[in-house]
């Protein structure tokens, strides 16, 4: 299977040590290849290429965090949606300073994951008095002792802090929900199908799951795993 892949959107997408397609997306496909029985080749191209090269036939399909809009409908079918993300506002229950996002800037110091959707939100906002760590679990630790008054992060990440960690509330959820899919061949409906029926199984069985709480939670010995072994398949395929 060749998978268009854009290696610009850690922690989806991003390159390895000598160039391998590396995230949560490949290490998606990866998997989704092994229930298929194919084989994946990773073809790294410009984002704004990815959707030209299913729809030529260069690729069957593409994938690196991509929206199902409108407009990307004109060029490609999409399987269902793999990952919902959206972002959550935690603080301190003592804080009443910030209450929901129209509070942001009043914030101290906003821990949040580099590169991640919080982050582009944050970006997007204008919002300069914030910090930025590796993982979710250093941004959470960041909140928890104090170095950070507000944290924005995955509503997952969120949910998991307030629930382990007596003293926090969640201020505002659903904030930039955003859904990522597959772009495969306009009218290749059987491996439209199949790639749905396999997703469908992910989301039973827990792999989902799994690679979130790998790229996402900040699993990062997880993450490690996967990463080796998404390097070691592209090692032999260059052999």
């Amino acid at each position: 299977m060749n998978i268009a892949f854009a290696a610009d959107s850690e922690p989806f997408s991003y390159p390895g040590e000598n160039g391998e397609a590396l995230g949560f997306d490949a290490a998606l496909c990866m998997r989704m290849c092994e229930e298929l029985e194919l084989r994946p080749v990773f073809l790294i191209m410009p984002r704004d290429e990815l959707l030209s090269a299913v729809r030529c036939g260069i690729a069957d399909i593409a994938v690196s965090s991509l929206a199902a809009d409108d407009d990307s409908r004109r060029l490609t079918d999409f399987t269902d949606s793999y990952i919902t993300l959206s972002s959550s506002i935690v603080t301190n229950v003592n804080n009443t300073a910030v209450r929901s996002t129209y509070d942001l800037r009043e914030a101290a110091n906003i821990a949040v994951v580099y590169g991640s959707l919080s982050h582009s939100y944050a970006m997007e906002q204008g919002l300069s008095n914030i910090s930025l760590f590796k993982n979710a679990g250093d941004a959470k630790d960041a909140l928890l002792s104090g170095a950070a008054d507000v944290l924005l992060s995955d509503s997952r990440t969120a949910y998991e802090l307030v629930t382990e960690n007596v003293g926090f509330a969640i201020r505002e959820s659903g904030i930039a929900s955003r859904e990522y899919h597959i772009a495969v061949r306009d009218g290749s409906s059987d491996m439209l199908r199949n790639i749905n029926e396999v997703l469908g199984g992910f989301k039973e069985d827990n792999t989902l799951l799994d690679l979130r709480l790998a790229y996402i939670n900040g699993n990062s010995g997880l993450r490690a795993e996967y990463d080796a072994r998404l390097t070691a398949l592209q090692s032999k395929q260059n052999m």
